[in-house]
């Protein structure tokens, strides 16, 4: 399965020290979205998120070539997010984590 990483997932430190290794990657260049930043008054903290937008705007990050187990382990991490499910322009389908 893939995953659209545009924020700290996309650090390999990280990755490996949730997952226990490194996962192949690829650089990806999202179009139709853009990053922004959500603050969090609770927690006193700006936190990365993805809206749609026009076709023109893009956002860089990686597609994850992960396992259900590691979505797992990831979701743990990421437990203020959701999982949102979108198609690629290639046609295959990703997943990101959404504040939304």
């Amino acid at each position: 399965m893939l995953l659209f990483a545009y924020a700290t997932l996309q650090n390999e430190n990280l990755l490996n020290s949730i997952l226990g290794y490194i996962p192949h990657h690829e650089t990806y260049n999202l179009s139709g979205y853009r990053k922004i930043y959500t603050y969090i008054p609770k927690e006193k903290e700006n936190y990365p998120n993805l809206n749609p937008s026009n076709q023109k705007e893009t956002v860089d990050g990686i597609l994850l070539h992960i396992t259900s187990s590691d979505l797992k382990k990831l979701n743990e991490y990421e437990k203020k997010y959701k999982l949102i499910k979108l198609v690629l322009k290639d046609g295959r389908e990703a997943y990101y984590f959404s504040l939304t």
